[in-house]
């Protein structure tokens, strides 16, 4: 199967690149179970994970885009595709709503989106496992990481105010565009809570494993966070919020706890310890692995080859 990724960026993904990386680790798993891959992306990328063209062939088996443009026509190509709505927070644009709903080439990436956008399949945002480490021993901190620019929407004051209030050792991850927020988080460090900038590669792997609890306190529709798959596959539980696919992902005192309030937020933190990290491994593993994800991804193309539609 000769297949075409497509997705508007600059590779490789690094920082709060989430779906890029999803979208790297199942090219990954493509070519090795002997697909042929070719990537149309930013032409000036610099990769060599598979071939970068700037038109789709024409003799592609599947075209896999992975970001939805309700303005473009899909069909032009004559070729079979299948789009993966990475996004929750796009479902107010009329033009969007129209273009998804009972659209049957549209994949969502939680049950959370899926319901609210009315498509019938569904896979949690996978990621590598051999990107990432496990570690049974954690170090003393937790850890918020994501894309700066987001701010309270991902909980980043709730975070840290709640951090200085039971004096935790708090680190904060990611950067942004708005140099304003970055300086805004430095000022509010102090000889517990530390801001690290952007990490990635070993770096990023080390410290999610390194944490107690990783906080995603999101005030946002969030469709799936990929850093909350990237923690299990690392051990770590989540302290989250009750908002978009949250409750879907977190068990409660299985991989971590989901919270209504700051008092669920404290209770959260004084019991994380009960978490066992290798069971959220095991989540890791069984439910956001990109090679299992991929697995599910190739039989979807090949429903739609034989039979225009996802499912059989």
């Amino acid at each position: 199967m000769k297949i075409c990724m497509v997705r508007d960026y600059l590779a490789p993904a690094k920082d709060s690149m989430g779906a890029e990386r999803i979208m790297e680790a199942l090219a990954k798993v493509f070519m090795s179970v002997g697909c042929e891959v070719v990537l149309k992306i930013d032409p000036s990328s610099v990769t060599n994970l598979a071939p970068v063209v700037t038109d789709i062939p024409k003799d592609c088996d599947i075209i896999h885009f992975n970001q939805i443009d309700c303005t473009l026509d899909h069909d032009q190509y004559g070729i079979p595709w299948v789009g993966t709505c990475y996004g929750g927070g796009m479902e107010q644009d009329p033009k969007f709503l129209s273009f998804v709903r009972g659209n049957p080439h549209i994949v969502c990436v939680s049950k959370f989106v899926s319901d609210r956008l009315g498509c019938p399949t569904y896979i949690w945002n996978p990621s590598d496992p051999d990107q990432f480490v496990y570690r049974d021993k954690k170090d003393n901190y937790f850890l918020w990481i994501a894309g700066t620019d987001w701010g309270e929407d991902k909980g980043l004051f709730t975070t840290i105010r709640i951090a200085k209030k039971l004096r935790l050792n708090l680190k904060i991850a990611g950067t942004g565009k708005n140099p304003q927020i970055i300086e805004i988080i430095k000022s509010m460090c102090n000889d517990k809570i530390t801001y690290v900038g952007a990490v990635n590669g070993k770096e990023k792997a080390d410290l999610i494993a390194g944490a107690k609890a990783l906080f995603v306190l999101t005030r946002l529709p969030d469709a799936c966070p990929t850093v909350v798959g990237e923690s299990m596959l690392s051990g770590t539980p989540v302290i989250a919020s009750v908002n978009g696919s949250m409750p879907e992902l977190i068990e409660d005192g299985l991989n971590g706890y989901t919270c209504k309030s700051e008092s669920d937020i404290c209770r959260a933190i004084l019991n994380i310890s009960k978490i066992n990290p290798w069971t959220c491994r095991d989540i890791g593993i069984e439910e956001f692995n990109s090679n299992f994800a991929a697995e599910t991804y190739l039989q979807y193309f090949e429903n739609m080859i034989n039979f225009g539609k996802l499912t059989k």
